[in-house]
């Protein structure tokens, strides 16, 4: 992973990282239609969904541009332990 400065107005900008993750969004899985880690542990622990396809119509992932279907096979594969997908 390249670590890029955080540019404002053309210039660094001094970025502070908050402490408090409780309000970040979970890791990005589906790029394309913003769909996080969380919801997609949730559909398949919660909701009982078994396929990339009850995936896509339940969350909205893997709908895109499907190079998120790799990912998402992993995780009905696992059963959501993000530990494995990771």
């Amino acid at each position: 992973m390249i670590n890029l400065p955080l540019l404002k107005n053309g210039g660094p900008m001094n970025a502070t990282p908050s402490r408090d993750c409780s309000t970040c969004p979970g890791r990005m899985i589906c790029h394309c239609l913003q769909v996080t880690e969380d919801v997609i542990v949730h559909a398949v622990s919660v909701l009982g969904v078994r396929t990339v396809k009850e995936i896509r119509s339940c969350t909205g992932a893997g709908d895109g541009c499907t190079a998120c279907h790799r990912r998402l096979k992993q995780y009905l594969e696992c059963g959501t332990t993000t530990e494995v997908v990771r």
